[in-house]
């Protein structure tokens, strides 16, 4: 793996430069900002490291996904056709997915002119790998090699709005340098992560010849509002995104800056609560005689919990499963954070009390409500 990790760090510059792009051009879902360019460009990045791709159409006119594959053991793309986009200077930065000054955001550079696009053939992305668009029935044995297992990355390329845009210090949708760290929309959540995997994509294409597996690159454009069309887009799709194992959108480092991967992640199960008490408004002067819908739910939801966040909904633990032993000792072995996540959240003290192994066990392990 040397020769991929020296690879990586010896086109960083090249990397950021991707990423660079990607955070110019504006994609925010909420506001249906900038999706008239951002899916092309993510499909030319995809392209630029020898991927095959195609914009995905989402249902009831979502905006769509972009979908990236290429099979083992094999280049799609002859390295000297591959992406060289100009360096920029300095190679070690972190990144940071907050304000600065507001000012007009710009839009990426033309095909022609951007490290995406620029002075290269692409693959020609043909026939979906899966099954349909001339494939045969058995889907991934048309395009991919069947006897080598399939992993599927999971991103997404749409942002949170950049309101407010007071608290900006410099332009939302202009990365800039600080320091070693560099600013910008989405350069963290998620533009980061889908530089990064490209990064590595080429690694491999251009240190050994090809991958050593099957891929599939997943890049959601409507992450940021909830997934809507999701579920229905796996539902007339999801043959093609089946994989063995699947790598999600984030990672990060802890306290003593190793790189960390989730293992898991807790789900979320979403309740509407909907109290109606009088057949119409009221003057706030009747509040002395007359049951209060809002009160009334303050009342509701103060029963769920109690003061150090222990659930008191009946059986809501019965079916938790406790910490394997080796899970337990991978918590026990990370560092604690107890102090940056005070700083981090502005706070003198966390719920029960807790600090150290009992907090991360309680963080990791237990539900919430």
């Amino acid at each position: 793996m040397k020769a991929i990790y020296d690879h990586i760090e010896k086109h960083v510059d090249e990397s950021i430069e991707l990423l660079f792009e990607l955070v110019r051009q504006p994609s925010v879902s909420a506001q249906n900002m900038g999706f008239d360019k951002a899916p092309q460009l993510v499909k030319r990045a995809l392209e630029s490291v020898g991927l095959m791709a195609e914009i995905v159409p989402v249902p009831n006119k979502g905006k769509p996904s972009v979908f990236g594959w290429a099979p083992a053991g094999e280049s799609p793309l002859p390295e000297r056709e591959r992406r060289r986009p100009e360096p920029v200077e300095g190679a070690r930065v972190r990144v940071e997915d907050r304000p600065g000054r507001p000012v007009t955001s710009k839009t990426s550079p033309s095909p022609r002119s951007s490290p995406a696009g620029r002075g290269r053939s692409r693959p020609t992305p043909g026939p979906s790998p899966l099954k349909g668009e001339g494939s045969t029935d058995r889907g991934e044995g048309a395009r991919l090699d069947a006897s080598k297992p399939t992993l599927l990355f999971y991103t997404h390329y749409d942002v949170q709005p950049p309101e407010p845009l007071e608290l900006w210090e410099s332009p939302p949708f202009e990365p800039t340098r600080r320091g070693d760290r560099v600013f910008g929309r989405g350069i963290s959540d998620d533009k980061g992560n889908i530089a990064a995997r490209l990064a590595a994509i080429r690694a491999f294409m251009e240190v050994r010849g090809g991958l050593p597996c099957n891929l599939k690159f997943f890049v959601e454009g409507e992450e940021e509002i909830g997934s809507p069309n999701l579920p229905a887009l796996i539902e007339k799709r999801g043959q093609e995104f089946k994989a063995d194992a699947c790598i999600w959108e984030g990672g990060g480092r802890n306290l003593s800056g190793d790189p960390f991967m989730y293992l898991g992640l807790k789900g979320v199960l979403t309740v509407k609560f909907t109290v109606k008490k009088l057949s119409g408004d009221a003057h706030s002067s009747y509040g002395t005689i007359l049951p209060s819908a809002p009160w009334r739910l303050v009342h509701a939801l103060a029963t769920l919990r109690d003061a150090t966040g222990r659930v008191l909904i009946p059986g809501f633990y019965d079916k938790v499963r406790g910490a394997t032993r080796a899970e337990d000792a991978a918590v026990a072995a990370l560092p604690d954070e107890t102090e940056e996540w005070k700083q981090t959240f502005g706070t003198d003290e966390l719920l029960g009390g807790l600090e150290g192994l009992p907090l991360r066990r309680r963080h990791l392990f237990e539900p919430t409500a």
